[in-house]
């Protein structure tokens, strides 16, 4: 347990006891990484913002429901996922994109990709490119890849997260894993490839 966390529970007991005003410093803290995860998932700033703030307003109203289970920042993840998933589905029921459209218009990009990175200095080519590549998967593919690389969440805390157990997140990975190295195996020469965090 973190401090972050202990001091988000504090919040949020203050919260159920009627100081509605201090979810403010939730949302301050979470915004941008909430946003960030939103981005990704539905690969379009604008609609993530409204994810992200969908988001904040469900946590809000549900804030009562929260047992502490797990960390708080993980429960706000899974609301937000939920939010992208409604809103692929009610607003825009984006195709992924196929291997073969990436290859042909950003292998040049991809080449440079060793890693999926968090970091927000990438070159833009760079990071058009990993856009793309979370485009061309699916979205439970997307979702698991996004917790495990760019949250940093363990195996233990991506089941909490997703509701499932930590076989099927070890197998789920393993499997997007081996799909984006198949995949630019293929169409990459030399080969380059995505070199993703392995947990023990």
């Amino acid at each position: 347990m973190t401090d972050h966390d202990n001091d988000d529970r504090a919040i949020i007991e203050r919260i159920k006891l009627g100081e509605k005003n201090e979810f403010a410093q939730l949302v301050r803290r979470y915004e941008a990484r909430l946003r960030g995860l939103c981005c990704n998932m539905l690969c379009d700033s604008a609609a993530a913002e409204d994810a992200s703030q969908e988001a904040f307003i469900r946590a809000y109203r549900s804030i009562q429901t929260f047992r502490g289970d797990c960390p708080f920042v993980h429960w706000l993840c899974r609301i937000a996922i939920n939010v992208c998933k409604d809103i692929r589905h009610r607003r825009f029921a984006q195709p992924t994109v196929s291997w073969d459209e990436l290859r042909d218009k950003n292998a040049g990009a991809l080449e440079g990709l060793s890693a999926l990175p968090t970091d927000v200095s990438m070159p833009h080519e760079h990071a058009q490119a990993l856009r793309r590549v979370l485009q061309a998967l699916s979205v439970k593919e997307r979702e698991i890849l996004l917790l495990c690389e760019f949250e940093g969440l363990s195996y233990q805390e991506i089941a909490s997260t997703l509701s499932c157990s930590i076989d099927s997140v070890k197998g789920r990975l393993r499997r997007v894993r081996e799909k984006i190295d198949r995949k630019l195996r293929h169409f990459l020469e030399p080969p380059a490839v995505i070199s993703i965090r392995k947990q023990e």
